[in-house]
């Protein structure tokens, strides 16, 4: 069996969700989420289970990453890093159905969600 899955990592360097709740609770003191974190190595993880592998750290091989992943047949992993300022965002609050998003997703986009969530 060989799913033609194709897993793509936006590694930021960091826990981003538990960030955001030290964020948002903790005046933002970030032990063991970003200092003192140490990021896992997302190819040598696929590498171990043999997957085919990539990873990208410029905005110009984008393309040339999209066209890899279109060329493998079955599953494969891209790992993206992302800057670590960028959080895990829009996120869903406890509670609340996806249309309910933080920040507000525009108007448009909102409506879209509750369309298919019926």
């Amino acid at each position: 069996f060989n799913p033609d899955v194709k897993l793509v990592v936006m590694n930021n360097s960091m826990l981003g969700l538990m960030k955001n709740f030290q964020d948002e609770n903790f005046d933002g003191v970030h032990p063991a989420t970003v200092d003192g974190y140490s990021v896992p190595d997302v190819c040598k993880i696929a590498s171990a289970f043999d997957l085919p592998n990539r990873r990208i750290e410029k905005d110009s091989d984008v393309q040339a990453a999209l066209d890899w992943l279109g060329g493998i047949d079955g599953p494969c992993v891209l790992e993206v890093a992302v800057p670590n300022q960028w959080g895990p965002y829009p996120k869903v609050l406890p509670g609340r159905d996806l249309g309910q998003q933080r920040p507000p997703l525009p108007g448009e986009t909102e409506g879209k969600i509750q369309e298919v969530l019926g």
